[in-house]
């Protein structure tokens, strides 16, 4: 006799058996692949986001670098040159040098060589400090930006107090560097300050570039 639904041999319903576990194999091969495309995604996503994410690093300092560079350029060196008349202010070396120059024309000039730096040379030394507060610098440079800040504050009291007394002077009077000490000073201190602090920000981004 034969067995009934013509399947011989195997227990009623085990033919029900065999095709729930096939379709559960099938279901747990599905979990498994959608398991790996999931792990596949968030691996190509994690590289993506390490390269963009480095690429907007070196926007953010190569941006910064280039806009420094530029308020040295139109303003700090521009001040300078201005003050030395033409002269390379990349020439001068050190602080003696600098006070060589700055006594030689104001004993030259007296209060005209005063009055020649605030109305000439003074407004390019006053946008540095606006120039500076402009600029967002990448989180690890804003206290060095602060810094070049300060120095520059500190050199326009200086020129301002060296210009008033280079006003003070007689007519006849000879210019005397010792008497103006004081603000000659404190016109070296922020040059080397502005310099130096410049270069260690201009190092860190060309270090952060690669260059």
């Amino acid at each position: 006799m034969s067995e009934p639904n013509g399947q011989a041999g195997l227990p009623l319903g085990s033919a029900s058996a065999l095709d729930a576990d096939e379709k559960e194999l099938r279901r747990g091969r599905g979990r498994m692949l959608a398991v790996m495309i999931g792990a596949g995604v968030l691996a190509v996503g994690g590289l993506l986001f390490l390269l963009v994410g480095s690429g907007g690093d070196a926007e953010v300092y190569g941006t910064f670098g280039r806009h420094l560079q530029g308020i040295r350029r139109d303003h700090f060196d521009a001040f300078w040159s201005c003050v030395l008349q033409g002269g390379d202010p990349g020439e001068i070396r050190n602080n003696e040098q600098l006070r060589e120059l700055i006594v030689r024309r104001a004993e030259n000039g007296r209060a005209r060589f005063g009055l020649y730096v605030r109305e000439r040379c003074m407004p390019k030394l006053s946008e540095i400090e606006p120039k500076l507060a402009a600029l967002i610098p990448p989180q690890d440079l804003e206290g060095q930006v602060r810094e070049l800040s300060d120095a520059s504050s500190r050199l326009r009291a200086g020129w301002t107090a060296f210009i008033a007394h280079l006003d003070g002077l007689a007519q006849d009077a000879p210019f005397d560097a010792e008497a103006a000490r004081s603000p000659l000073g404190e016109i070296e201190r922020a040059w080397f300050d502005y310099r130096r602090v410049h270069k260690s920000l201009n190092d860190t981004v060309r270090e952060r570039l690669g260059r």
